[in-house]
């Protein structure tokens, strides 16, 4: 985690890389993934060996899958 901002219940996994981002509370981002430049919201999780950058932002408990590649991407809240 280098430059960002991580808030209370936010997780980041061993192996995920975290730069120039803000985690809100009870995000989670998994192992091997790498968050730069982005905003994860409240409770959302970022996805095993996923990459988002450039801006992305993602809405209340929302999900980037596994592997997924996003950039300036906005991640709709999911809706329960």
């Amino acid at each position: 985690v280098d430059h960002s901002i991580v808030m209370a219940g936010a997780r980041v996994e061993a192996g995920a890389v975290v730069r120039d981002s803000a985690l809100l509370p009870g995000a989670i981002v998994e192992a091997g993934a790498v968050v730069t430049g982005s905003i994860v919201g409240p409770g959302s999780v970022v996805g095993r060996g996923a990459t988002v950058a450039d801006l992305t932002v993602t809405g209340r408990d929302a999900v980037v899958d596994a592997g997924a590649a996003l950039s300036g991407a906005r991640v709709p809240e999911t809706d329960d």
